[in-house]
């Protein structure tokens, strides 16, 4: 009896001796968990009351608070852009635009250093175009003669691209500054939403944008908080990444039906390129100037 005793006293002692790190391990991770437990949720009520506070607070109270926290709610605040106005402004930036192509054309004309350049470029997608279409017509030529090669494909190719040299050469011309063209608008839609050029206020817009006081801000999470007003996160500048992601498929889906018909149907008129991009079109909310005498108590006072 007295040796089983004994013996379960040794391996008490050995256990005890063993353990007695993985225990307190055990509850200082306890206790570690019930602190963190405590402070999110002591967090989660101040940001709580905070809110609730900023809703029921009463106009003349809301004016005497920081403006700095009432400007920043405001910031994320915005009207959805209505479809309309959208295709007013690419109206806008599309005669802009139309102007500025004019002017290449007149200032590659009117520089002979440039015209050369662009003829010894070789821009020949016409003429090649051209080119493999007479090939085909040859093949089909060639069969339907029995192999009789009396009818030169080649040389009358030739004499027709002769006759139409002049016409041809405008036409590679005026795609090329169709091309360049595409390509500039699409570099400066991209620099001019990557951030706010004409104003202190976040959100991108191009010329015609900014003129129906419309931007493009960056959205990961759009909150409706009433008729036609949504709260954007983080509804800040888009930055060259998204803007740039924005502009480039832009340029592709251009004035497609698909385009149109996600503008008419997505949530918030979103187009194709602002979902993949994650930006919005919306347009700032007026700001309405409190009234003077409800910072001033002694208003509704008696007068002298």
């Amino acid at each position: 009896m007295n040796k089983s005793w004994k013996l379960f006293h040794d391996q008490l002692k050995l256990w005890v001796d063993r353990y007695p790190s993985r225990i307190v391990k055990t509850q200082d991770q306890i206790e570690y968990e019930e602190y963190l437990s405590t402070y999110y949720a002591q967090k989660k009520y101040s940001e709580e009351m905070e809110t609730f506070s900023h809703a029921t607070r009463s106009p003349g109270t809301q004016n005497r608070q920081n403006p700095q926290d009432s400007m920043a709610m405001r910031n994320n605040r915005f009207a959805v852009a209505h479809p309309i106005a959208r295709l007013a402004a690419e109206f806008i930036d599309f005669i802009l635009m139309l102007i500025f192509k004019i002017f290449l054309v007149f200032i590659l004309h009117c520089i002979p250093m440039l015209s050369n350049l662009i003829e010894s470029m070789s821009f020949d997608i016409v003429t090649q175009l051209i080119a493999r279409n007479f090939s085909n017509l040859a093949f089909l030529a060639t069969t339907l003669v029995n192999g009789d090669s009396e009818m030169n494909i080649d040389h009358l190719f030739l004499r027709i691209l002769k006759s139409f040299s002049l016409e041809l050469r405008d036409l590679n011309y005026f795609i090329f500054v169709e091309l360049l063209s595409r390509f500039i608008r699409s570099l400066v839609e991209w620099v001019l939403i990557s951030k706010n050029f004409f104003d202190d206020t976040p959100g991108g817009s191009t010329p015609g944008k900014w003129f129906l006081n419309l931007k493009v801000v960056s959205c990961d999470l759009i909150v409706s908080r009433g008729a036609n007003v949504v709260e954007v996160y983080p509804g800040t500048n888009p930055g060259f990444f998204r803007s740039f992601v924005r502009s480039q498929i832009k340029e592709l889906s251009y004035f497609t039906i698909f385009y149109f018909i996600c503008i008419l149907t997505c949530q918030h008129n979103r187009s194709p390129y602002d979902l993949f991009a994650g930006t919005v079109v919306v347009r700032s909310l007026p700001t309405v100037d409190p009234d003077p005498s409800l910072n001033n108590p002694q208003h509704h006072g008696d007068t002298d």
